[in-house]
């Protein structure tokens, strides 16, 4: 009679099988994962820090660039009320300078081809004078009187060479018969662009001299 085997018996281990492996190894620890996220929050919150940091230096730059920028605007409608001041004062001044010249042209006697005004001249003398000394006047050469037209000098913006346009300024007011506070007052109006804006610490009731206001451009257009 033969005798019955349980399974249990007849199994054999298999020493390939892979041993289980504990799931302690594979997870990690709730430590860990609270260590690592802890880790990651102050990685950013230096960014936002450091962000933050840069937006208060931008801040700062852009609020020294606005006072800046305000204080340039001042500069500009300081310099604008001062030319309109100074072209006022210089449009006064070429009518009065106009009116006496017409006023002084009415009184000069017209010089025609036949010396005419030498009679005028004589009889002047005369009174003045007296006779002899008329006669030796009319038997000189006729006077003639030569006029010269108003010359408008150039706009100088700052751009070009600064001795060459102060030459042609100083010879327009030559030929201008130009005084020097009329000069200083030119020259101010003839200032634009760059130029204009070194005169901006000039005040309209403490206009400088003409010398002191070239030496003033010279320094500061040729530096």
């Amino acid at each position: 009679m033969s005798r019955c085997v349980s399974p249990s018996e007849n199994f054999v281990p298999d020493s390939r099988a892979s041993t289980p492996v504990s799931d302690k190894s594979c997870a990690s620890s709730p430590d860990d994962v609270v260590n690592t996220m802890n880790k990651k929050v102050e990685v950013y919150t230096n960014i936002v820090n450091q962000f933050s940091r840069n937006l208060n230096t931008l801040g700062d730059r852009f609020n020294r660039f606005e006072t800046q920028l305000k204080i340039n605007n001042e500069k500009v409608e300081k310099l604008e009320n001062l030319s309109e001041s100074l072209l006022s004062s210089i449009s006064k001044i070429e009518d009065q300078v106009a009116n006496l010249c017409m006023s002084v042209l009415d009184k000069i006697p017209k010089v025609t081809n036949d010396c005419s005004c030498e009679h005028t001249i004589s009889n002047v003398t005369n009174k003045v004078c007296g006779s002899s000394e008329s006669n030796q006047l009319s038997n000189r050469e006729p006077v003639y009187i030569e006029t010269i037209g108003y010359t408008k000098p150039s706009k100088y913006d700052g751009t070009t060479n600064w001795l060459e346009y102060k030459l042609h300024f100083e010879a327009v007011a030559k030929l201008n018969n130009w005084s020097e506070d009329i000069k200083v007052l030119k020259l101010i109006t003839c200032m634009n662009g760059a130029a204009l804006s070194t005169l901006a610490d000039i005040e309209i009731d403490n206009i400088p001299t003409y010398c002191y206001l070239v030496k003033l451009l010279t320094k500061k257009v040729c530096s």
